[in-house]
């Protein structure tokens, strides 16, 4: 089978992933109750990064779920407000509009759009980093490079 960036790039990319949630309560968000249990979700994706928005891209698709991308918090928050999204990844830094500001934006939100659950993903994994996440909003945070059976934890 062919991948799109090649098969030594999956092979390091699956192997290099960690999860950080330790620092986050509860576990990951049962689907949500409009949705059927044999349909994917539909996943906003946010990342500056092409490459980053594709491998996620490709990992929810491969897992039978719906992708949406925006480069940047200012498309995210617009997606967003119009709502119809069952999860959000979204990156923490990024230009014009950064993660956690987005965060923050999409739980000031009336209902229901701000009770999307989001993920943040970012490289630059630490503890204040953590803290962050979820002050702004973020349910989990993963770090960077995804990894397929951590990502699946947090979906149908």
């Amino acid at each position: 089978m062919n991948h799109p960036f090649g098969q030594k790039f999956w092979t390091w990319f699956f192997g290099h992933s960690k999860l950080q949630g330790e620092s986050f309560s509860g576990t990951a968000s049962a689907a949500p109750a409009h949705l059927p249990q044999n349909l994917g979700w539909h996943v906003l994706v946010v990342d500056d990064h092409e490459i980053s928005r594709k491998v996620a891209g490709v990992l929810l698709q491969s897992m039978g779920h719906r992708v949406t991308y925006a480069e940047n918090g200012v498309e995210a928050l617009a997606l967003a407000t119009v709502g119809g999204f069952d999860l959000v990844l979204m990156d923490i830094h990024m230009p014009q509009m950064d993660g956690l500001t987005c965060a923050r934006r999409i739980r000031a939100l009336p209902e229901p759009q701000s009770l999307v659950p989001m993920v943040a993903l970012t490289a630059d994994l630490n503890d204040g980093i953590v803290k962050q996440s979820k002050m702004a909003g973020m349910e989990h945070i993963l770090s960077k490079p995804l990894q397929k059976s951590l990502l699946a934890a947090f979906l149908p």
